[in-house]
């Protein structure tokens, strides 16, 4: 399978990594972080994902490496920051900033 290039600064497995509940709770989410080559072929950086703790808060911090574009997004419990992370690739309402290197 292979990924449609973004037009937008979203980019969405041949990494062999795959998780059953992630891929279907957060199917966008999924092949942001392991889809490996674009439609047509090229190579695509997978994304990463960083979560942590603030007070009571969590935070995830998504890196689009391949758009060298990065987003926080903030909740009360990890599924929360997750759903919102998949909210926003599928909606493209992601607070996209680029990278400052």
């Amino acid at each position: 399978m292979a990924m449609a290039r973004a037009t937008s600064p979203v980019a969405l497995n041949a990494l062999g990594t795959s998780d059953e509940y992630l891929h279907a709770e957060y199917p966008a989410l999924h092949a942001q972080l392991t889809e490996t080559v674009w439609d047509d072929g090229k190579p695509r950086t997978t994304a990463s994902i960083m979560l942590q703790t603030e007070g009571n808060r969590w935070k995830a911090w998504f890196h689009d490496r391949d758009a060298k574009v990065s987003a926080w997004v903030t909740g009360d419990s990890w599924a929360e920051v997750l759903a919102a992370v998949e909210k926003g690739l599928t909606t493209g309402s992601l607070d996209w900033r680029k990278d400052k290197r």
